[in-house]
């Protein structure tokens, strides 16, 4: 593929149009007195992920929704610091 080769004052003066040509895939290649210097790419996306993966693999009773029994609270809400003090 063809690496548009650019100088540094051109890089400077248009650099919102090769930053698209670096994000449509291309590598930009900038110069100092036609000497490669430095390069403008594209970064790698990511894969997006899937949030809905486990929707319907399983079912969640109505008692995980009640409300938890004081002593089950306590438990959960108990500070070990406090209680080794």
């Amino acid at each position: 593929m063809y690496e548009p080769s650019i100088s540094i004052a051109d890089a400077k003066a248009n650099l919102s149009k090769f930053v698209k040509i670096a994000a449509s895939g291309q590598v930009v290649v900038i110069c100092n007195r036609n000497v490669p210097v430095a390069e403008l790419r594209p970064i790698p996306r990511s894969t997006p992920r899937n949030l809905g993966v486990f929707a319907g693999a399983f079912e969640l009773s109505e008692a995980f929704f009640e409300p938890l029994h004081a002593e089950e609270a306590a438990v959960w809400e108990d500070d070990p610091d406090e209680s080794a003090a």
